[in-house]
């Protein structure tokens, strides 16, 4: 009932707080909160990993926090270079690359919650490290002219969330609306659907 309490408290105070900024990316946004800021070397690294030379992808990042509060948000999205022929295979590749890329930093899935829709494939994710922590959702999905999309936002939070809890709940309730806030533009009609299992 504490936590309860506490969640609701820090909900309260983040709506009152001023509005958020939104990010945009290609096809996808997501909210965060206005006294957070770019944070271009994240984004650039986050980059040049995505879409290095000789990646079958392009794509981009954008990443924004507060770095005293330890927590910040990173906005992917990337696209195939060719068209593919086949839907779920292509979108389950993608995901297993970035739960790989994510498990690759040394962290454990602490969460891979699988959705689907009749064109998207989503998941809800939660990782850990020592001192770092990360939830997120992703979706991929299929053009109609055969391009692969794959989206993420992950919120990071940083440093030790025992010895400064205040802190913690309030970057919880920041990345929880964050999340909360990621939306593609895409209809569903401009999308292959999903073949079945």
């Amino acid at each position: 009932m504490k936590k309860l309490i506490v969640l609701l408290a820090a909900l309260a105070a983040l709506a009152a707080a001023p509005a958020g900024q939104r990010i945009d990316g290609d096809h996808v946004r997501v909210s965060v909160p206005a006294a957070w800021k770019p944070m271009p070397e994240a984004a650039k690294a986050m980059r040049t990993g995505l879409v290095g030379a000789g990646a079958p992808v392009t794509g981009d990042a954008q990443a924004y926090g507060d770095t005293a509060a330890g927590v910040f948000a990173l906005l992917l999205w990337v696209d195939s270079k060719q068209a593919v022929t086949t839907v779920r295979p292509e979108v389950e590749a993608f995901m297993g690359g970035l739960r790989g890329s994510l498990e690759a930093s040394g962290a454990k899935a602490s969460r891979w919650d699988i959705s689907e829709t009749a064109t998207r494939y989503s998941v809800r994710f939660g990782l850990s490290r020592p001192g770092v922590e990360a939830v997120g959702r992703a979706t991929s999905l299929v053009d109609k002219k055969g391009i692969l999309h794959g989206y993420a936002v992950a919120c990071i939070r940083t440093g030790d969330a025992q010895s400064k809890p205040k802190a913690s709940e309030q970057a919880s309730a920041a990345c929880e609306a964050a999340l909360s806030s990621f939306e593609l533009s895409w209809k569903d009609a401009e999308l292959k659907k999903l073949e079945k299992k």
